[in-house]
């Protein structure tokens, strides 16, 4: 049976990623990818871009098919104001259209501000009625990202030795393990 995922924020860079993964595990599942620019979306059939604010709850179920089965959000960023808005839209919807599963991605690199937000933000999906799948890695690298924090997986990957939770994540095994946790979800919600 084929699914049709929300994915929030999904042009962005893990977005893209679990996109990627989802699609050679799963062909026939569909995507529906809400982002403010449209810029970035994965370039196969399976997916339709929606240009809308991922905040705005009223402007994203405008724009939704009146039926899915599944949603994500990777929206955010380092701002902590940024990231529990669109994990409330998400919410709703979730609830709203009766999802099987609702997807995260919390992160424990960065400033306190932004893990804590990231925290909150996981804890507030924890007690939502429709069950989400939350992978939480520690710096995500690989397949094309080159920024500051990137450059930082090698000194990362030997503090790891020594501390676990200092082991970056390579975005296929982050990819990997969200669609995994997600599907399964899914499957004991049938």
């Amino acid at each position: 049976m084929a699914h049709t995922i929300v994915m929030l924020g999904g042009n962005g860079y893990i977005g893209r990623n679990v996109i990627d993964v989802w699609h050679r595990q799963c062909p026939h599942d569909r995507f529906v990818v809400v982002s403010r620019s449209g810029v970035g979306a994965p370039a196969i059939p399976e997916v339709t871009n929606v240009i809308t604010n991922a905040d705005d709850y009223d402007a994203v179920s405008r724009a939704l098919p009146t039926s899915f089965d599944m949603i994500c959000d990777f929206v955010g960023g380092m701002d902590p104001s940024a990231n529990m808005p669109a994990a409330k839209v998400m919410a709703r919807l979730a609830e709203t259209h009766h999802c099987l599963c609702m997807g995260y991605v919390q992160g424990r690199l960065g400033g306190r501000e932004f893990v804590e937000s990231k925290e909150a933000v996981a804890r507030f999906l924890e007690q939502q009625p429709v069950p989400v799948a939350i992978v939480d890695p520690t710096l995500v690298y690989g397949n094309g990202r080159n920024d500051k924090l990137s450059r930082m997986v090698p000194l990362l990957r030997f503090c790891g030795i020594f501390v676990k939770g200092l082991r970056p994540d390579p975005v296929g095994q982050v990819a990997e393990k969200l669609v995994k946790e997600m599907r399964a979800r899914a499957s004991q919600a049938h």
